[in-house]
């Protein structure tokens, strides 16, 4: 199985990730020949405690894409009440090396719903949440301070 291993930092498990427009959203540009923006380097806090993945506005606004619906989540800071969020489709890139080969390959997944977030104050682009790490394996080393994430 291919893995990273993840240094624990003082912002928790930081993973380097490449994020794009959904295949679909690729194909549907191409097909009336508008250019598919390059992906975007972003740097994601590793977060079991969040149900779905959320990626900074800076980054959606950089892609050009426009949010697909609102849809009401909870936060800690929610209460009983849910904030309503925009949420996006995007394809991610994590990459992953596999120990004996020279190839770094990646975990790619098409298409993703995500929803649009502002963390960029807290030195983060986003939150890798449960809805991407129950497709893997998460493992913790307290002692030696690092996190393994392999798909």
């Amino acid at each position: 199985m291919p893995f990273c291993t993840l240094p624990n930092t003082k912002q928790g498990a930081i993973i380097d990730v490449l994020v794009m427009p959904s295949r679909p959203q690729q194909t549907a540009l191409v097909k009336v020949g508008k250019p598919v923006p390059a992906p975007v380097p972003a740097r994601l806090l590793i977060d079991t405690g969040a149900s779905c993945t959320s990626i900074d506005q800076t980054i959606l606004t950089q892609l050009n894409l426009t949010a697909r619906d609102m849809i009401p989540i909870h936060t800690p800071t929610t209460g009983g009440t849910p904030h309503q969020v925009p949420q996006y489709d995007i394809g991610l890139a994590i990459p992953l090396v596999q120990p004996g080969r020279n190839a770094s390959p990646a975990y790619i997944i098409n298409a993703l719903p995500v929803i649009g977030t502002n963390l960029a104050a807290q030195g983060i682009q986003g939150l890798l949440g449960r809805d991407v790490l129950q497709k893997g394996l998460l493992t913790v080393n307290g002692p030696a301070g690092m996190y393994v994430l392999g798909f």
